[in-house]
């Protein structure tokens, strides 16, 4: 099963893949997808549903190879990807580092079209921001009052143990069992700092860092660098100040 929509007033692809695609499925959706593609603009956004796909055969991988190469010779721009099986998730990431495509992965549609909402919003102070493009945050090494919580996947966390802190992202540890679920580029929903003197502010971040088995201390941990999305400058400017006055208190520390 597959359906492909373009919307042309969001300049967005939709593409939603289910069950086992055969090679005549397979056709007609590589046949979709240049009507569709063709009405929109290049910088298009693609919003890729393969939560009910499952893994398909060595040709399978072929034909999405080539479907990746063309919207990239079409300039899609952002991809979000929703997942939910892992196997599938894992083949679509095999070909996107085969390609170069670039995608994050979410739980839902609704969080993927937020996400690109937020990206594309005129207003500054809603934008995405990558704040290691623009200048370089003063980190702290922090103890076990500073807790994290957020969604993974759809599954809610909390108390989740940082290691150090800066006003760019945070170095957070995560319980082995959740290994399978992170990778560099996934994203943390309604991820907020625990932490009395910290905002109680719920922003959107993104793994951009896994060391599993990371030190002797936490042998059966994952350590996941993150990097803070959709901030204010309210946000980022009190959590700075933050780390700044602690870096007055405690002594040297690392640049970010």
């Amino acid at each position: 099963m597959f359906k492909i929509l373009a919307n042309t007033e969001t300049n967005r692809l939709y593409i939603t893949l289910g069950g086992h695609l055969q090679e005549p499925e397979r056709v007609e959706a590589v046949a979709a997808l240049a009507r569709e593609v063709a009405k929109l603009a290049p910088g298009f956004d693609l919003v890729n549903d393969i939560r009910d796909a499952y893994p398909t055969n060595d040709q399978g991988v072929e034909d999405l190879v080539r479907m990746h190469q063309f919207l990239l010779s079409k300039g899609v721009r952002h991809v979000v990807r929703v997942t939910k099986l892992l196997l599938t998730e894992y083949q679509f990431e095999r070909v996107s580092r085969e390609t170069g495509i670039s995608f994050v992965a979410v739980a839902s549609v609704e969080q993927a079209e937020r996400l690109l909402d937020r990206s594309m919003d005129p207003d500054p102070a809603n934008r995405v921001r990558d704040w290691s493009k623009v200048r370089k945050f003063r980190r702290i090494p922090v103890g076990s009052d500073h807790t994290v919580q957020f969604t993974l996947k759809g599954e809610e966390l909390a108390q989740v143990m940082v290691r150090d802190l800066s006003a760019q992202g945070c170095f957070l540890v995560l319980p082995e069992r959740f290994a399978g679920l992170v990778y560099e580029g996934v994203l943390l929903f309604d991820f907020m700092l625990e932490h009395h003197d910290l905002p109680s502010i719920r922003i959107t971040a993104k793994v951009v860092r896994v060391l599993q088995s990371f030190s002797e201390l936490n042998p059966c941990g994952i350590g996941l660098g993150v990097q803070f999305l959709s901030t204010s400058a309210q946000f980022t400017q009190w959590v700075d100040a933050y780390v700044m006055a602690f870096y007055g208190l405690r002594g040297p520390v690392q640049e970010a």
